[in-house]
């Protein structure tokens, strides 16, 4: 799930960049990137937008599984089937890399927004210099919405991040307490063949 959600994300940017060149009429330093969907190219705006539904659709899909079965998808099992001498170190180290992408997004959106905020800016206090308030307005509403739109997206991660860092640790808990339990059944086991 990881890798899809680092892939998709990675094919986000790629279809925005995209945007910004294959329609140049509409200059991102002012205009709404949703104006995107005006152009002759807004189908990959809609590709974007399906994109993001899918990931909410995934993690409401999880969240289903969960509460009708009381567990969802294992990835931390499907994992150590893979590798069945792996420590508990590696195990936490999986969890670790599971939760990555989520964690990287919550804390560098705003970081990104807060830029996003700053290019407009300059353009903002030229306007204002030349007693253009209509421009001004324009690029604070830039401003203003790349702000609105990196928050949204920090919180939206944040969100997946804990909820997942959760399903995770309870995931590892369980594995843990499997080997555990197993490790005790086998000892006593060995133990009453040589009092036998």
């Amino acid at each position: 799930m990881s890798r899809v959600a680092f892939l998709g994300a990675v094919a986000v940017l790629l279809c925005l960049a995209a945007l910004h060149v294959l329609s140049p009429e509409f200059d991102p330093s002012w205009r709404m990137v949703s104006e995107y969907a005006n152009g002759s190219y807004g189908w990959l705006l809609s590709l974007m937008f399906v994109y993001a539904l899918f990931c909410l659709g995934m993690l409401i899909f999880e969240s289903a599984l969960r509460a009708a079965r009381g567990q969802g998808r294992r990835p931390l099992a499907q994992w150590l089937r893979r590798r069945p001498g792996a420590s508990p170190e590696a195990l936490e180290l999986q969890v670790l890399r599971q939760l990555e992408m989520q964690r990287i997004v919550s804390r560098i959106a705003p970081m990104l927004g807060l830029v996003a905020t700053m290019i407009p800016m300059g353009p903002a206090l030229i306007a204002v210099a030349n007693g253009n308030t209509h421009g001004m307005a324009q690029n604070l509403v830039v401003a203003f919405a790349a702000v609105i739109v990196a928050l949204l997206s920090a919180a939206m991660t944040f969100v997946v991040h804990s909820v997942r860092r959760r399903w995770l640790l309870e995931e590892l808990e369980g594995l843990l307490q499997g080997r555990a339990d197993s490790f005790a059944a086998a000892k006593g086991e060995t133990q009453g063949a040589a009092y036998a």
